[in-house]
């Protein structure tokens, strides 16, 4: 069963990541790319899962517009969230 991360407001108004558990908070001192990132993080896990898709399906050869050098990044982004 697949967890969802989802974001929260703590007392003292700092962003708080949970799943089933406490992930991390992060405090905003009223810079709006505090919440920004919380929601970036919080999708995280899907976006990974999507990516690995992605890479599994499509090959670089493939006629569909896609680049090496996007292809490259793709992958290190992988390697950079499992390793």
């Amino acid at each position: 069963m697949k967890i969802e991360w989802k974001i929260s407001y703590t007392r003292d108004g700092k962003l708080a990541l949970i799943n089933d558990g406490y992930i991390c908070s992060i405090e905003l001192d009223g810079n709006p790319e505090g919440e920004k990132n919380a929601k970036l993080i919080a999708a995280a896990p899907e976006l990974l899962e999507a990516l690995q898709a992605i890479i599994r399906v499509v090959k670089p050869g493939d006629k569909i517009g896609w680049y090496a050098s996007e292809w490259i990044a793709a992958e290190k982004a992988i390697k950079k969230a499992t390793l």
